[in-house]
């Protein structure tokens, strides 16, 4: 992984005192540090109670099934704050009806540790054992996986360790934030699929400043536009 998106997220998180060898920073960053982490302490408590959604787990079988992978350091299994899946759930079942969408999020621990691993293995696994359990499930629902920043990581390494029946009922993926942009996911085909990436978030793309990556759920209508395009 280039030391620049390492740097970018241990700025993002606060982790600045824990660069590993070799990776300096400037004026610049230190204080695109500050005024992104200040962003970043809003609070959330208004949004908690979207943090988490288990409709696959606990609820019944609904025509699509959107999985969702959220970011490091979230709230919940949707996330909070700068995390999107909150949002792309509300715009999905405004559009599609609140009936007709279960939203699932994945649960796995999200540290800093396992973005700088390229991805939490057991966010994963977990995710493959959700796509399972959907599959058999709910075998008529067709399947939506989304992930955020290291949910984004976790999104690629789950499609690979899907078996061809799973991946067969994928209908659309959206990435935001994706520090594997450019990178195909599994053997599906790229038409389903689409990666989000703000001006601004160099943990997507090149530069200094990561202020952009804090700013996916604004993209939400976007990506549930792209989902809904892929169910027809």
């Amino acid at each position: 992984m280039k030391t620049s998106k390492v740097f970018s997220y241990l700025a993002l998180f606060g982790e600045i005192t824990a660069l590993p060898t070799g990776i300096t920073s400037s004026s610049g960053q230190l204080q695109t540090l500050e005024s992104s982490t200040a962003l970043n302490k809003i609070s959330v408590r208004d949004k908690l109670s979207r943090a988490t959604a288990n409709e696959l787990l606990d609820g019944p079988c609904r025509s699509v099934t959107m999985l969702f992978a959220k970011g490091t350091g979230e709230k919940g299994n949707l996330g909070t704050g700068s995390s999107p899946g909150p949002a792309l759930s509300d715009e999905l079942k405004t559009s599609l009806g609140e009936d007709k969408v279960a939203v699932q999020g994945i649960d796995y621990k999200a540290k800093l540790t396992g973005f700088l691993k390229g991805g939490d293995i057991e966010g994963s696994n977990e995710l493959i054992e959700m796509a399972n359990i959907a599959a058999t499930k709910c075998p008529d629902s067709k399947l939506v996986l989304s992930g955020f920043s290291q949910g984004a990581q976790v999104v690629h390494r789950a499609v690979g360790g899907l078996s061809s029946d799973v991946s067969s009922k994928i209908s659309a993926v959206v990435l935001f934030g994706d520090p594997f942009i450019g990178e195909n996911v599994g053997n599906l085909p790229e038409s389903s699929v689409l990666s989000i990436c703000n001006e601004k978030d160099a943990i997507c793309r090149s530069g200094p400043s990561i202020t952009g990556h804090l700013k996916y759920p604004q993209r939400a209508r976007e990506a549930a536009d792209f989902v809904i395009s892929k169910l027809n």
